[in-house]
């Protein structure tokens, strides 16, 4: 029996498939369909407007595989927001001027030659759109 279901917090937009009208919001996958209804402030919008990034808000109705939307509210346009990724280095490849490497489930590009595999790194840096993360600061633990 599905349940309606709001989406208290709001998350970040992190896979979008046009073709299907989904998304992807806090591991959660979230599909629409023409009743759905999305909006930036009172603004309508249209499912080609919502971006990889963007924090969303989303309610519908809840089933095992997926939410479906009611209505998805645009809540911050800005895709590249600041983030703090914790986690060993892993899968380290590239030269001093650019690398990169997974930090958990997150890739993380820089500029830096002093980590290794192993390594505990704490990154700041800006997400993309791309679902990576570019450092500007990479911080062993």
């Amino acid at each position: 029996m599905s349940a309606a279901l709001a989406v208290n917090e709001v998350q970040a937009a992190e896979t979008i498939t046009m073709a299907a009208g989904a998304l992807k919001v806090a591991g959660r996958t979230v599909t629409t369909d023409s009743a759905t209804a999305i909006r930036d402030g009172n603004a309508p919008r249209t499912f080609s407007d919502l971006a990889i990034g963007q924090r969303v808000h989303v309610s519908g109705r809840s089933s095992a595989t997926a939410l479906l939307a009611s209505s998805i509210v645009i809540q911050n346009v800005i895709t590249t927001i600041p983030v703090i990724v914790n986690g060993d280095v892993e899968l380290l490849r590239g030269t001093a001027s650019d690398f990169q490497f997974k930090g958990g489930a997150t890739l993380v590009k820089g500029d830096s030659d002093t980590e290794k595999n192993g390594d505990k790194v704490q990154v700041k840096g800006t997400s993309q759109a791309d679902n990576n993360v570019v450092a500007t600061t990479v911080k062993k633990k």
